[in-house]
């Protein structure tokens, strides 16, 4: 059973059976499709869109995704016993992981335990079924995944996060309605110091408490500090702060579960595939001329009164502004993140040299 990592499923109008996310055009930035989820909870759950997801990305026109790993996978297990498992990878991980256990137990039925591959987000949600029902596992692979917490995904939050040409797919503003990217975070820094090797789970200066959104909004993180879209909710709206606290409770209860060894657990064999090939980011700092109500006078900054006089001025893209220290990972995940916490028995790490999105082929060897 192979599960994709963020971005890496295909979602569907089942109505009408089209495409939403992502095909050649969109790729090409002659359309935008519109996946944003919607930002109204019911009862600490989010609401559908509506659209579902489709198949593992393969390829999108000529470039490959995770098409030449599952043709290796075929070629070396057999068609038949090969399993790509799409989830919907902007929501909250627990539905997704849920849907996994649903999965497990239908190939369980049929064709005994599998060894369940995930890549990045995919090796958290294999993690979390695991967590939950361990005897639906075979073994268990899991690649490029963050474990441990860290402060690099919020970059993300402050970019356009580019898809082949498309600019506008995946901005801040979109994944600022997904549920899953916030689990990323640190929850409880002195747990999470004790959990993982290494240098900790990376810091966000000035920010003291990342899950609260208040301080989103006081140090104009992610999309608080960039021009808001036609048709967007005003982040600093009711509507959307309700959201974005919504969201951030989704993330720390899923970044909690993570966190969490059951000790008695008959963990199956774990395997780690982990890169320290790549500078990846640890720390960030916010450039005070841009971030914040003041500088280090006291006095608004020169940015900022510029962008209250012209409303229209603040960065479409203002990733630049956060200044990182870097540490050894495969570019988006830290070598020591990539491990599960504390506690976990791992069968065995397999360095690469791989970057993040690299194809995994030589790893996933049979036997």
């Amino acid at each position: 059973v192979f599960l994709h990592g963020i971005f890496g499923s295909t979602l569907i109008d089942p109505k009408t059976g089209a495409t939403r996310y992502i095909t050649a055009s969109s790729s090409l930035g002659l359309y935008t499709p519109d996946i944003c989820l919607p930002i109204e909870w019911v009862d600490g759950k989010q609401k559908s869109d509506g659209l579902v997801p489709g198949r593992v990305i393969e390829s999108v026109g000529p470039v490959n995704i995770y098409g030449k790993l599952l043709d290796f996978l075929r070629g070396t297990f057999g068609k038949d016993l090969v399993h790509p498992f799409a989830y919907d990878w902007r929501r909250d991980n627990r539905e997704s992981r849920d849907n996994l256990i649903e999965k497990l137990e239908e190939i369980n039925s049929k064709q005994g335990k599998p060894i369940v591959i995930g890549h990045s987000n995919g090796g958290l949600v294999t993690f979390l079924a695991v967590n939950e029902r361990p005897e639906l596992f075979y073994g268990a692979i899991c690649v490029g995944s963050p474990f441990g917490p860290g402060v690099g995904f919020m970059h993300d939050f402050h970019s356009y996060n580019q898809i082949g040409f498309n600019k506008s797919i995946l901005s801040a503003h979109v994944l600022m309605t997904h549920a899953s990217y916030f689990c990323f975070f640190s929850s409880d820094r002195e747990v999470e110091s004790k959990q993982w090797e290494g240098p900790g789970p990376g810091k966000l200066d000035p920010v003291k408490d990342i899950f609260n959104a208040e301080e989103w909004k006081k140090l104009s993180l992610g999309i608080f500090g960039m021009e808001t879209p036609r048709n967007y909710p005003d982040p600093k709206g009711g509507e959307f702060m309700e959201h974005l606290r919504n969201a951030l409770s989704s993330g720390k209860a899923v970044r909690t579960l993570i966190n969490k060894v059951k000790e008695d657990l008959p963990y199956p064999p774990i395997a780690i595939v982990a890169s320290k090939a790549h500078k990846t980011k640890l720390n960030a700092s916010f450039d005070a001329r841009y971030f914040g109500t003041e500088d280090v006078e006291g006095e608004k900054s020169t940015e900022r009164k510029k962008n209250e006089r012209n409303p229209r001025r603040p960065l479409k893209d203002n990733r630049h502004l956060l200044k990182w220290e870097l540490e050894d990972g495969d570019n988006r995940v830290l070598f020591h993140n990539a491990m599960p916490p504390r506690g976990v028995p791992v069968a065995a790490v397999v360095q690469t040299t791989h970057a993040h999105g690299d194809d995994y082929i030589e790893f996933i060897a049979p036997g």
